[in-house]
């Protein structure tokens, strides 16, 4: 597969008016929990990260996915969703491959207020490795402030432990104290909470995340991830 499919595309030029999410993990999963988050409601657009080079270029190919639905030879299909209050519509998405650093640099550069990933503790250490790319280019280009969440069921501890392999990657580096500081004063770390809404039957109607507002950032432009929670 070519090179090209890890770069991003951009559903229309004017999405980059916009604030950006990046998210590691495009699986069903990962849009499950953008839409857990119900950042498609708050006009930002969702970059999505992910190892699997097929995937990303299916993604990267449309001019949009739906938050809910399955990747097929046509893409992913599913669109917009009623879900109580939330209307969930098509988010005016792009991909690029977790693990390219010029892909990474290059989002890391654009108005990027929130990382977002839903991996378990195996996947840990390799997004914390693509946030630590994206965080030095950052620091040395000035870009503000930013916020990270990490979150999946049972691990409300996540974002905690995704900032503990990130400072890990950096405190073995002598050459990184300059960006430990940065990391301190500039990014973030929110943990999220569970929130389950669950039919007469006790099924599951309904899964949300809740934000822990008191740790995050304000950045430029504003998101007011707070009012989600």
């Amino acid at each position: 597969m070519s090179r090209q499919t890890t770069r991003i595309r951009p559903a229309n030029p004017e999405d980059y008016a916009n604030p950006a999410v990046l998210h590691f993990g495009a699986d069903s999963v990962g849009r499950g929990f953008i839409r857990a988050l119900r950042l498609a409601n708050t006009g930002v657009r969702i970059i999505f990260a992910d190892a699997d080079e097929e995937l990303v270029g299916k993604i990267g190919a449309m001019k949009g996915c739906g938050i809910q639905g399955d990747v097929d030879a046509n893409g992913i299909t599913g669109g917009s969703q009623d879900t109580g209050n939330w209307k969930m519509p098509k988010v005016a998405s792009a991909a690029i491959h977790s693990h390219n650093a010029e892909a990474l640099s290059d989002v890391a550069t654009r108005d990027l207020v929130l990382i977002t990933t839903s991996c378990g503790p195996a996947f840990m250490p390799e997004v914390a490795s693509s946030i630590v790319t994206i965080l030095s280019t950052r620091m040395r280009t000035g870009m503000t402030p930013l916020n990270i969440m990490a979150g999946s069921e049972d691990m409300p501890d996540a974002t905690t432990q995704l900032r503990s392999h990130t400072m890990e990657i950096l405190s073995v580096d002598p050459a990184a104290e300059g960006l430990k500081k940065y990391v301190e004063d500039n990014v973030g770390w929110a943990n999220l909470a569970e929130e389950d809404t669950l039919d007469v039957s006790g099924d599951r109607r309904e899964w949300k995340l809740e934000i822990d507002a008191t740790s995050l950032k304000t950045t430029d432009p504003t998101v007011d991830l707070a009012a989600l929670s």
